[in-house]
């Protein structure tokens, strides 16, 4: 297993690096910039998901 040292973000919670770390291992990603690419596109796809639950839920009020 590398080292994942340059991966962490002193100003972040340990939660969070816990998930960078676990997001970095199950994509196999290689490089940090890619990890924040990844994590972007992520954190997007859920924002829409959401959203649409959002309007589902409310459709009828």
């Amino acid at each position: 297993m590398e080292k994942l040292e340059p991966y962490a973000d002193i100003n972040s919670d340990l939660a969070t690096l816990i998930i960078s770390i676990w997001e970095q291992n199950l994509l196999g990603i290689k490089d940090k910039k890619e990890l924040q690419v990844e994590q972007f596109r992520i954190k997007n796809r859920f924002i829409q998901k959401s959203f649409k639950e959002y309007q589902r839920e409310n459709f009828f009020y």
